[in-house]
This record gives structure tokens, C-alpha cells and sequence, in this order.
């Protein structure tokens, strides 16, 4: 089965916006189509966003709750243990370690440009939501 690993940034677009391509990512995971990996430090720093200002002022909290809560019980949780030996942002280490550990074929972000040195590397794709979805079908 498909592993993916999703940048938080597009978690939290889904919340703020509603964006179809993101509640179709999250169909596939909850229908088992795919796995989605996370990591106790990107549930924290997502929940962190998605509490804080100016996030919190936009998000209604049960609705956030209840994202979290879905993501918690469908996600399979990774513990990185990996290194990179490829420079990449100190904050972007944890996706690439966690899609290493995870065995993903895909990290899923809306700024690839973020992960250009990545793509390919341990045979990770980097790529846009919408061109991982055309492979999927509900």
C-alpha cells in the first residue's frame, strides 16, 4: 500500500479553506487507500498551529479537534531514527526522516521547491497533492 507523508502546511490549508484536493487525500486514508505516516513532533507542531493565532481565530476548535482526532486514529505513527545525508531546512529534516523510516514513496507538500534535493533520494517522490491524486481513484 501506498505510505505518504503530508506537509502540516497542507493540513492546515484544509482547515482554513476546505479545499476538495485535501478532503480527497484524506477519503483514500480513510478508506485505507493509503497509509499516512506522522510523527509525535509533526502531530505537536500541527496542533500547535492549529491552536495559535492567527490559525485559532479562523478555525472553529472542534472542528480542529476533531481533524486532529481522525488524523491520530488513522495516520500510523513513525519514530524517525533516520539522518539525512543530504542538506536540506533543519525544519524539513523530520519529513524526509520519517518518509526514510516509514518506507514512503511520496512526500506530499505545496512547496516542492522545499525538498528538490530529496526528490528521488531513497526513492522518495516529492509532489504536489494534486499530482499524487491523479493515481487514486475514490
Amino acid at each position: 500500500m501506498t505510505r505518504i507523508v503530508v506537509d502540516i502546511k497542507t493540513w492546515v490549508f484544509y482547515l482554513l479553506t476546505g479545499d476538495k484536493s485535501v478532503a480527497r487525500l484524506l477519503r483514500l486514508i480513510t478508506k485505507n487507500k493509503v497509509v499516512n505516516l506522522l510523527s509525535k513532533k509533526l502531530l505537536d507542531q500541527l496542533t500547535e498551529m492549529v491552536s495559535t493565532s492567527p490559525v485559532r481565530l479562523k478555525v472553529e476548535p472542534s472542528l480542529a479537534k476533531e481533524f486532529i482526532t481522525l488524523l491520530i486514529g488513522k495516520s500510523k505513527f513513525i519514530r524517525p531514527t533516520s539522518e539525512i545525508k543530504r542538506k536540506v531546512e533543519k525544519s524539513d529534516e523530520e519529513y524526509v526522516n520519517m518518509a526514510i523510516d516509514g518506507k514512503s514513496s511520496y512526500i506530499i507538500t505545496a512547496e516542492v521547491g522545499r525538498f528538490l534535493k530529496v526528490d528521488g533520494y531513497k526513492k522518495i517522490n516529492v509532489i504536489e497533492l494534486e499530482s499524487f491524486l491523479e493515481n487514486f481513484e475514490d
